[in-house]
């Protein structure tokens, strides 16, 4: 698991978090940190209400973490990655095809265990700036809630995500213009893909699969 991301001029941070975790600690080891963690800022040098970071793991388990922001990770590897998730029932396994991603709501713990090396972009939002993102006239000003999912393909999403990374390794040359139009992007797609079903909206890609962990 990737530790939390950091604005670039501060010094780097070795421990192991979830990035934009204001979080419970994990129950047990950690995995090691990623190989980079940036975040965009604002004029002020302030962190923005969405974080990016991209980098590789060895083998890693975490045990019953929550995050307090929306977590999506997407898998840039070249080969499909085995999750062995908890649920209710014991572990079971999913995987994520290059490309693909999994999501975590805000507030729900998930347990993981991934034996394979990994390659990864990660993406966490709070609530209420995804809220504000993606609310549409007929929720009836209610917030969006997100589901969890694994597998979820979309190459809009991956391109906009690696977009992000890319924008926020290079220092946000483009702008927080540019990066705010990329987090509403991203946004938008999460909302479609693991977001609430509606009559009239896209359904998610038929090979995307949702459960509770």
């Amino acid at each position: 698991m990737p530790r939390r991301p950091r604005p670039a001029d501060t010094p780097a941070d070795d421990s192991p978090h979830v990035p934009g975790d204001r979080a419970a600690a994990p129950a047990g080891d950690a995995p090691p940190p990623a190989t980079s963690a940036v975040s965009f800022l604002d004029a002020a040098q302030r962190p923005v209400a969405a974080l990016v970071e991209a980098g590789e793991n060895g083998a890693w388990e975490v045990d019953d973490l929550t995050p307090a922001d929306h977590y999506v990770a997407l898998n840039v590897g070249s080969a499909s990655l085995a999750v062995e998730v908890k649920g209710p029932h014991g572990f079971r396994r999913e995987r994520l095809a290059p490309g693909s991603v999994w999501v975590c709501p805000a507030g729900e713990s998930f347990t993981h265990r991934v034996a394979d090396p990994s390659a990864f972009a990660l993406f966490t939002i709070e609530p209420a700036r995804f809220a504000a993102l993606t609310t549409l006239a007929d929720d009836a000003g209610a917030p969006v809630p997100l589901r969890r999912a694994y597998d979820l393909r979309a190459p809009q999403l991956d391109h906009v995500l690696r977009a992000l990374v890319a924008e926020a390794e290079g220092g946000g040359p483009t702008g927080l213009a540019f990066a705010d139009a990329l987090v509403m992007a991203a946004a938008r797609q999460l909302r479609r893909l693991a977001g609430p079903v509606a009559p009239g909206h896209d359904e998610a890609t038929p090979g995307a699969r949702g459960g509770l962990a």
